[in-house]
């Protein structure tokens, strides 16, 4: 039996995992504040309390750019505060004297896709994962590409609009600072002057609200054009919307690949699909039990 994690911008998720099947789960807030020392602390403090004898090792699922092999942070944004350099493998085994591998989150999510979900059947496909940023993960003949630097899948920043947002990585008009679940709440507050979650935003949506729907209606285009931009280069065959967000299905999905056939070119977007997580948000958990 394996303790695994998932750290995301926001939530920190965290199951005992056997043969692919969640036992027990628990979640709390990732830490905000020098993240370089406290989520590995986090990490820690949670094994102690929730591991015991039967854990054989650790899977964590990070977001940010990750060293699969040194377990080692390269890169993250602000959305995880001094997180950069972290070597986190190193002070968890130290720590616990556990075995720990360390994955991307997206690429966590692709494989635990891969390996139980909606993409049991296929050979090449492209997984982003939306929340407090987007991941991304490109799996071909059944095996995660990784790039040059291993880093390969940084979907959420993709330039999409000229001269745009800023963006925590240094750049403006990335594709995460306009279809992130983050960037639907942002903008649902600047035209409505409320603060809701991504759910109860869906739930305003399904009862035709004016203000929801005009932001989703945004939020589908910018999503369509990052997939439009990644089909046109990669040309999957099957793209995978996972995250919190998969959970809901038709309701994000049927625009999503409407609007996509509208700016997409035919030849490629006529045999690609674009499916919800099987898996949802427990993807990047099972990827790396």
């Amino acid at each position: 039996m394996k303790l695994c994690f998932d750290i995301g911008g926001t939530n920190l998720k965290y199951a005992k995992i056997e043969n692919g099947v969640i036992l027990e789960r628990g979640q709390q807030k990732t830490p905000k504040v020098n993240c370089r020392e406290t989520v590995p602390a986090e990490i820690i403090g949670l094994v102690k309390k929730f591991g015991g004898r039967e854990i054989s090792g650790l899977g964590i699922a990070s977001a940010g750019q990750i060293d699969c092999e040194k377990g080692r942070v390269i890169h993250a944004t602000r959305n995880l505060p001094d997180y950069t350099g972290c070597e986190l493998k190193q002070i968890v085994e130290t720590e616990t004297g556990l075995p720990c591998t360390v994955e991307n989150d997206a690429n966590a999510a692709a494989l635990g896709e891969m390996r139980m979900g909606v993409a049991a059947n296929d050979e090449n496909f492209v997984m982003l994962t939306l929340g407090t940023g987007i991941g991304g993960a490109f799996v071909v003949n059944r095996q995660l590409f990784r790039g040059n630097a291993g880093i390969a899948g940084e979907v959420g920043h993709i330039v999409i609009e000229k001269n745009g947002r800023p963006c925590n990585c240094g750049g403006n008009g990335c594709l995460e600072q306009y279809a992130s679940i983050s960037a639907l709440l942002r903008d649902y507050k600047e035209v409505s002057g409320r603060e809701l979650n991504g759910y109860k935003i869906m739930r305003l949506i399904m009862e035709k609200d004016e203000q929801a729907m005009q932001v989703f209606s945004s939020y589908i285009n910018s999503l369509a054009k990052g997939i439009t931009t990644l089909i046109h280069f990669l040309d999957p065959g099957l793209v995978i919307i996972g995250g919190g967000f998969s959970r809901e299905g038709k309701r994000l999905i049927n625009p999503l690949r409407k609007r996509v056939r509208e700016i997409a070119m035919p030849s490629i977007s006529d045999h690609t699909r674009i499916l919800s997580a099987e898996l949802h948000n427990d993807a990047a958990l099972i990827g790396v039990s």
